[in-house]
């Protein structure tokens, strides 16, 4: 090979040998790089799992929260035979639903009122709350109570609204980090002036009593307000939305509120949806962000961010968090309803199946 040859190729060859390295390279990371896979095939949900279980023969309106120890804790109503009748459930799972816990009778009357419409609140460090409508007062209340023991036992039940005119139904429940009970409710105790309201009252001694109830709702007209939910914010502030039609023209609405001293005065409600149109908006629910709400109580007020919320009685099977609420965990999704002229008559308890 002469001379001006061997010049000619020594280029092609420096170039070749970066080239060559590139390759070795990427076929280096090919090889260690994860193998990619195809995204799991339908159903994505595990087999189906029955929960309930004698005593309980069936189940409705369930509402349901996570603990931070991955234990599931379950409320519902359900049928408890012809000597109690419809009364309110417990359950809980410690292996990811693919087990559950005998149920657990939660209301402590002898009779045979009916006991409906539960509503589960879990604290951070898994104290369990739980609401619901309740009959044995001859008319629909307001009744509570919660357990300290993971679920083994519940405390005696205490009824949260101070007047038992007309009735009292679909409760929510949440408890702030200071332990304050905050509960909400329908209640027609004004049947014939606003008629159906909405009403709130909270408790000081986690639920051994309750204090005097308020009226959050602030219109002076006389349709239905009800459907209610309620959450709590991490400066202890107070929200709630329900459904609202005050405004004919416009349909029902989802309306809000919000208390910045611990439910003593609630601030003027304002409706959520963004519509003009004579179209229904309703079953709300709400939850609070806690990495946002650090607002003081003198700033203006404004919904806190909204989620659906599934069962949740999604009220049936409201999932909660410690830091948010289900379920609600909220029922409401049970319960469809077309707003009526006020009536003195709560709807009908279930019966046994």
């Amino acid at each position: 090979m002469s001379a001006t040859t061997s010049r000619a190729v020594s280029p092609a060859i420096r170039a070749l040998v970066p080239a060559l390295v590139v390759g070795i390279a990427l076929a280096g990371l090919l090889a260690i790089a994860p193998e990619s896979r195809a995204a799991p095939a339908a159903p994505w949900f595990g087999p189906n799992v029955q929960v309930t279980a004698l005593p309980a023969y069936t189940a409705y309106q369930p509402s349901i929260a996570a603990g931070a120890s991955g234990t599931l804790y379950l409320a519902y109503g359900g049928w408890g035979g012809s000597t109690t009748q419809s009364d309110i459930f417990f359950s809980k799972s410690t292996d990811a639903a693919r087990t559950w816990t005998s149920p657990v009778r939660v209301n402590n009357d002898g009779g045979g009122a009916s006991q409906l419409e539960p509503s589960l609140f879990l604290s951070a460090t898994e104290v369990i709350y739980i609401i619901w409508t309740d009959y044995r007062g001859g008319t629909a209340d307001i009744y509570f109570s919660r357990s300290t023991d993971l679920g083994l036992s519940f405390s005696a039940n205490v009824r949260a609204n101070d007047v038992t005119t007309n009735f009292q139904i679909e409760p929510d429940v949440a408890v702030d980090s200071a332990g304050l009970v905050h509960a909400v409710w329908t209640d027609n105790r004004n049947l014939f002036s606003t008629g159906p309201d909405i009403y709130y009252a909270n408790s000081t001694d986690g639920g051994l009593s309750f204090n005097p109830s308020l009226r959050v709702n602030n219109d002076a007209t006389g349709v239905e307000q009800f459907r209610p939910a309620i959450a709590v914010g991490p400066d202890r502030s107070v929200y709630a939305v329900w459904d609202d039609p005050r405004n004919g023209g416009r349909g029902r609405d989802i309306y809000f509120s919000r208390s910045s001293n611990l439910g003593g005065t609630w601030a003027p409600n304002i409706f959520v949806n963004d519509d003009t149109g004579n179209v229904p908006q309703d079953n709300a629910a709400i939850a609070v962000n806690p990495g946002l709400n650090r607002r003081s109580p003198a700033s203006p007020t404004r919904p806190a961010p909204m989620r659906p919320r599934s069962g949740t009685t999604i009220r049936p099977a409201t999932l909660r968090s410690p830091a948010c609420r289900s379920t609600e965990a909220s029922s409401a999704a049970t319960r469809p309803r077309t707003p009526t002229a006020p009536s003195s008559s709560p709807p009908p308890a279930p019966t046994g199946g």
